[in-house]
C-alpha cells in the first residue's frame, strides 16, 4: 500500500508517487513548466524535494534542507489556501523568518496580491517561453529565415540522417550522446551541468514509467540529437530536455522542428521552459519568436 503523506507530514518524492501527482495535475491544468511529476522526480536530488497532500486533493512540495527550505507552487483544488498554510507552517513550525513560495503561477500571485503581509515579485529568469506549435513546425515568414537556412544546410550536408520517435531502445545511445556532450562542455567543472546530467540519466532510466515522448536524429546510425517532453495541460506540451552534438551545423534547429512535427503536432502550444537568466540561452529562445511568456513569481512572507 502506498504511503500518502498528509499535511503537515512530508516525504521524499519517489517514482510510485506519479499516479497521485498526475491525478491532481489533471484537475489543476498547470501552465508553468515545473508542474509535472517528471520535473519533481528527475530533479529530486538537486532540490531535495519532499511532498505532502493537503485536504486530499492538493499537493505541496518543499525544496531544500529540512530547516532551510521553501515551497514550490502548491497545486490542486485548494492551492490558494494551501499557499497561505505552507507559509504559516514554514514560519511557525520550521522557524524560517521570511518563508517563501517560488515559481508561483499568475493565478496564485493574483489571488494573494491583496495580502499586505506578502511581497510578490516576478522571477523573470524563470518565465517560460511559450510557442505556437505550428510556428515551430512551419518556420514561415521572414523572421524564421535563418532557421530555415540552418535546416537547409543541415539537410544538404547530412542527407543520410534519420529521424525516429524516442523509445526505451534508444536510451543507451542517448546516454552516450549525453556523455559526449558533457565532455565537450566540461560538465565536470560545473555543478549545474553535473546535476543536469544526473537528471537526464534519471529520466532515461525511467523513460517508459514516466511515459515521456520525444525523438532522436541518427547520423551514420549513431544518435546525435534527442529531445523529450510530455503533455503539460490539454493545450500544451512541455519540452524537458534537448541535446545535440556540436559537430553538426543546424542539428539543434532540426531536432526542434522534427520532434515538434512528428510527436507534438496535435498540441496548440509548446512550452520550452525558462532561460535561467543566461544571455545566450535567452537569445536562442527569443530567436524562435515565442507567442508569449508564462510568468512566475516569488511570494515572500514579511
Amino acid at each position: 500500500m502506498k504511503e500518502i503523506p498528509e499535511f503537515p507530514y512530508f516525504k521524499p518524492v519517489k517514482l510510485d508517487d506519479r499516479e497521485i501527482f498526475n491525478d491532481v495535475l489533471r484537475g489543476y491544468q498547470p501552465q508553468i513548466s515545473e508542474l509535472t511529476f517528471t520535473n519533481f522526480f528527475i530533479w529530486r536530488k538537486k532540490y531535495r524535494f519532499r511532498w505532502s497532500l493537503y485536504k486530499h486533493d492538493t499537493v505541496i512540495v518543499l525544496a531544500g534542507k529540512e530547516n532551510v527550505c521553501c515551497s514550490f507552487q502548491p497545486f490542486g483544488s485548494h492551492s490558494i489556501e494551501a499557499s497561505t498554510e505552507i507559509l504559516d507552517y514554514l514560519k511557525n513550525e520550521k522557524k524560517i523568518e521570511h518563508p517563501q513560495i517560488i515559481r508561483a503561477d499568475n493565478k496564485t500571485a493574483l489571488a494573494l496580491s491583496g495580502n499586505s503581509s506578502l511581497i510578490i515579485q516576478p522571477q523573470r529568469e524563470h518565465f517560460d517561453y511559450l510557442y505556437n506549435t505550428q510556428d515551430l513546425i512551419n518556420l514561415s515568414g521572414r523572421n524564421y529565415h535563418s532557421k530555415r537556412n540552418h535546416i537547409t544546410r543541415f539537410e544538404s550536408m547530412y542527407g543520410s540522417y534519420q529521424y525516429s520517435p524516442l523509445t526505451f531502445s534508444h536510451v543507451n545511445d542517448c546516454l552516450e550522446l549525453s556523455d559526449r556532450w558533457c565532455t565537450v562542455h566540461h560538465c565536470d567543472l560545473s555543478l549545474d551541468l553535473c546535476e543536469e546530467w544526473m537528471a537526464i540519466r534519471d529520466a532515461f532510466f525511467n523513460y517508459d514509467k514516466l511515459k515521456l515522448s520525444g525523438g532522436v536524429i541518427l547520423i551514420d546510425n549513431r544518435v546525435e540529437a534527442f529531445s523529450f517532453g510530455e503533455q503539460l495541460n490539454k493545450d500544451t506540451v512541455v519540452v524537458h530536455m534537448e541535446k545535440a552534438s556540436t559537430e553538426f551545423h543546424g542539428l539543434y534547429a532540426m531536432i526542434n522542428k522534427m520532434t515538434t512535427e512528428r510527436e507534438w503536432k496535435n498540441s496548440m502550444f509548446v512550452n520550452r521552459e525558462q532561460d535561467l537568466g543566461e544571455q545566450g540561452l535567452r537569445q536562442a529562445k527569443e530567436s524562435y519568436l515565442p507567442a508569449g511568456m508564462v510568468e512566475k513569481f516569488r511570494i515572500k512572507s514579511l
